[in-house]
């Protein structure tokens, strides 16, 4: 029988790049029940009166206890979480912003750890499969782009509308996944701060 409820949410995240072209990632907490221990954006649900960049500039605050003022529209998709308790669908607003600051700047507020990672790295890492092609198709503008300063100021322009449901292959692998609470090497080398 099942009992998973369903939820529409739109949500706002985003696309964090350090000076060395490096994504700002959040580690969500093993108790988070939705994604347990796998990495994602920053960001959050849209609250009713809202715009997607007034939610994300929130979220970002709350998360990080940074302000972002100059976040760029890089991509608007449909996603759909399946998770045996509730499944939830909305709109994705993913926005691109620098960071330029000190990373001791960074004040997490939620998550188990965050980190800075190359677009090799992020192959390795375990996340939910529409966040890991947004990652890499922003790495993919860059390469057009020529630069990550380019990118982040044209990305309104090349914004584009997709699909971010993930198949049903994918889908099950995160149904009922045990994630394991061992960082792999790569998570061990890139953590920066972790909460107890």
């Amino acid at each position: 029988m099942n009992t998973s409820t369903m939820e529409f949410a739109d949500l706002a995240c985003a696309i964090i790049f350090n000076s060395f072209g490096e994504i700002l990632l959040q580690k969500k907490d093993v108790r988070y029940w939705r994604y347990p221990g796998i990495w994602s954006f920053f960001g959050g649900a849209i609250e009713n009166g809202e715009t997607p960049k007034e939610a994300v500039i929130r979220e970002l605050q709350e998360e990080l206890g940074i302000t972002f003022e100059d976040l760029k529209l890089f991509n608007v998709c449909e996603y759909e979480d399946l998770h045996p308790q509730q499944t939830r669908r909305g709109k994705l607003f993913t926005f691109v912003a620098r960071h330029d600051g000190k990373q001791t700047d960074i004040r997490l507020n939620e998550g188990a750890g965050f980190a800075f990672f190359s677009r090799e790295e992020v192959l390795s890492l375990h996340m939910i499969p529409y966040t890991k092609k947004l990652v890499l198709d922003s790495y993919n503008e860059i390469e057009k782009c020529g630069s990550v300063d380019k990118f982040v100021q044209t990305s309104e322009i090349h914004c584009v509308e997709s699909t971010c449901l993930s198949s049903l292959k994918e889908r099950k692998d995160f149904r009922g996944a045990q994630v394991s609470q061992t960082p792999t090497v790569c998570e061990n080398l890139r953590i920066f701060e972790i909460r107890k």
